[in-house]
C-alpha cells in the first residue's frame, strides 16, 4: 500500500496505531521532542525570531538531524515517520515533474539509491529549509534537505 493511502487511513483512524512498532527508544524521545518543538512559529513562519527554531543548529535543527540519521538506519517506513513525527508538511511522489526536481535538488546525508516512491517533507524553517525523506517498500532510504541557501 503506498504511503499517501496509509496516511489517510492514519487520519481516519489514528488509535489503530502505536508508536511502540516505530523505531527504538531513543528516535521515539526524539521525535515527541520534535513534534512539540515544531508547533513552534519562529522567523520563517511570520512570526519573531526563536533560536531554538529558526537558527543553525538549534534545537529544531538538532531534532532534525539526528531523526535524519536514525531513519534510514532503522528502516523506518512513512507511517511510522506520520505517526512518530506528525504529517509531512508536503508528501510527494516521486514519478511526478515535482518529485524529479525535488530530487535533483535534495542534498542527501545517507543515500544509496533514489529509486524511491515518495518523499514524506517536513519543514524546519518554513518552506526555506526542509529535511526530506525517500520511501521505498515501506522503509526510509535515505533523507537529505532542501536548502535555499537564504
Amino acid at each position: 500500500m503506498l504511503l499517501a493511502a496509509s496516511l489517510q487511513l492514519f487520519t481516519a483512524s489514528p488509535n489503530a496505531w502505536s508508536t511502540e512498532a516505530c523505531g527504538s527508544d531513543q528516535i521515539q524521545a526524539i521525535a515527541t521532542e520534535f513534534r512539540k518543538i515544531r508547533t513552534v512559529a519562529g522567523h520563517f513562519n511570520g512570526a519573531d525570531w526563536h533560536p531554538e527554531v529558526d537558527a543553525y543548529d538549534g534545537r529544531k535543527h538538532q531534532l532534525m538531524q539526528v531523526l535524519a540519521e536514525r531513519a534510514p538506519e532503522e528502516g523506518l517506513g512513512g507511517e511510522c515517520l506520520a505517526l512518530l513525527l506528525g504529517e509531512p508538511d508536503e508528501l510527494t511522489r516521486v514519478d511526478t515533474p515535482t518529485g524529479a526536481s525535488m530530487l535533483s535538488q535534495i542534498e542527501w546525508e545517507n543515500i544509496g539509491s533514489t529509486s524511491g516512491e515518495e518523499l514524506l517533507t517536513y519543514d524546519w524553517r518554513g518552506r526555506h529549509d526542509r529535511l526530506v525523506f525517500l520511501i521505498r517498500d515501506a522503509r526510509t532510504l535515505a533523507a537529505g534537505w532542501l536548502l535555499s541557501y537564504e
